[in-house]
């Protein structure tokens, strides 16, 4: 299907079914990330079917903690081993960055970012597209 990423550890993640892409609410405004996920999303979030099988757009909300930022509005969740962040975005400004693996292992609100290969390709605004 997706093809696989490598990760920090250098360990190959399967991509999934790529689908129509990562969707995330219209309204949906500021900082977020594009979260890649072990478990299938639509059993965790609940996520559209067209929605990528492995990855969701994600928000930290200081008050709540980690939201889906999904069609169907907010979600908030907690991490799960195997969550990586792998895009910064900015929802307003519609930017989004692939982020690289911290030479330190950081983690964001409890989440490991970033991955040292793979073919993935990020598009804004493509959805179905």
């Amino acid at each position: 299907d997706g093809g696989v990423m490598c990760c920090r550890a250098m360990v190959s993640l399967p991509v999934g079914a790529v689908r129509s892409g990562i969707q995330a609410n219209d309204s949906t405004t500021g900082d977020g990330f594009l979260l890649y996920s072990l478990q299938d999303v639509q059993q965790r979030f609940a996520a559209n079917p067209s929605n990528a099988e492995h990855f969701v757009a994600v928000q930290w909300v200081p008050s709540l903690g980690w939201e889906h930022v999904g069609d169907h509005g907010a979600q908030t969740f907690a991490p799960a081993p195997g969550d990586l962040l792998v895009a910064a975005v900015n929802f307003s400004s519609r930017v989004l960055t692939p982020l690289a693996p911290s030479p330190t292992n950081t983690r964001t609100h409890g989440i490991a970012s970033g991955f040292k290969s793979g073919d993935l390709t990020f598009v804004m605004d493509s959805f179905g597209g």
